[in-house]
């Protein structure tokens, strides 16, 4: 808890009449500096959010409520128009995070900011969840935090943060004068579940993708989970077999494993590939000898997914 002033504050047009001192400086700070990176403008007099979509204006606002109980927005009632704070919150967040500037092109996370994460990790995922809402994207290669910014500078400065997150993460040129970060898939389930529990207005249709996203990667691991299961047994049954028998015939391990014939070749190669089996061709048949019956070197999914598909 950190008490910010005694009295209320009179700013520009808006008198802070109604908000609440001391003010209790909490990790959703994190997510109003976001904000004011990415969709928001800021200057001597005003921080305007400049976000149309009338979900992501309604958790924008909700949030701000949360922060600055009291704080006076202007909510225009068509959402093609920007939402306005008063100067108040710029200074409050330059002050408290030692901001330098706020322009899109050239802004970055100050190391204050990254001091408070290591200290309270919510700063940072409450940041993430600003980046997302503003910036963020979902195409075919994946789950974007941001996309297409100009500033490689606070790109980098995303990917250092999620490191701290321990969120995995790619930064990718897009285009010529584009950056972009990427959430791998294996902290797609990290990245959502997090920033899911931040949300504070149901229904954002912009988020539910994201569950989308992460629904079928869930089937898609869990598929491939029974396909290396499957794999495995096949393999085990095999080289038990050939540990009885001097040789194998890829007609003997159809009838071992219940295989359709192409099956069965693409495991006996699978097995030469990590060494357990050699091969001879004799008499016109493949004859399959055993070299090693340990399987720890069976190559990954994905290997036998390129050399051998899901036969």
């Amino acid at each position: 808890y950190v008490a910010i002033g005694k009295d209320p504050i009179v700013v520009g047009y808006y008198t802070l009449t109604k908000l609440k001192f001391p003010l209790s400086f909490s990790p959703i700070y994190g997510q109003i500096l976001g904000h004011a990176f990415f969709d928001g403008y800021c200057d001597a007099s005003i921080l305007r959010y400049s976000n149309y979509d009338k979900q992501i204006r309604t958790e924008f606002c909700s949030s701000v409520e949360k922060a600055l109980n009291g704080l006076k927005i202007n909510l225009p009632k068509t959402p093609k128009q920007d939402i306005n704070l008063p100067v108040f919150a710029v200074r409050l967040l330059r002050n408290i995070f030692a901001v330098k500037e706020f322009y899109g092109s050239t802004c970055r996370l100050p190391k204050s900011f990254f001091s408070l994460v290591r200290k309270n990790n919510l700063f940072g995922w409450y940041f993430l969840k600003a980046a997302y809402l503003d910036e963020g994207t979902i195409t075919g290669h994946g789950v974007w935090i941001v996309r297409s910014l100009k500033n490689k500078g606070l790109c980098k400065d995303i990917v250092a943060l999620s490191n701290i997150l321990n969120l995995s993460v790619d930064l990718k040129q897009t285009n010529k004068e584009a950056y972009s970060v990427r959430v791998k898939k294996d902290s797609l389930i990290s990245f959502f579940n997090n920033v899911s529990k931040l949300i504070l207005v149901g229904g954002l249709s912009k988020w539910a993708k994201v569950a989308d996203k992460v629904l079928l990667w869930q089937n898609y691991e869990n598929s491939c989970n029974l396909r290396k299961i499957r794999v495995v047994k096949d393999c085990i049954n095999i080289l038990n077999c050939m540990k009885k028998a001097p040789f194998l015939t890829t007609s003997d391990v159809q009838s071992v494993c219940n295989l359709p014939s192409s099956t069965a070749f693409f495991r006996m190669h699978l097995l030469i590939s990590t060494g357990n089996v050699s091969k001879q061709f004799l008499n016109g048949k493949n004859i399959y000898y055993l070299k090693d019956g340990d399987l720890s070197n069976l190559i990954s999914m994905n290997e036998m997914r390129r050399s051998y598909g899901w036969r």
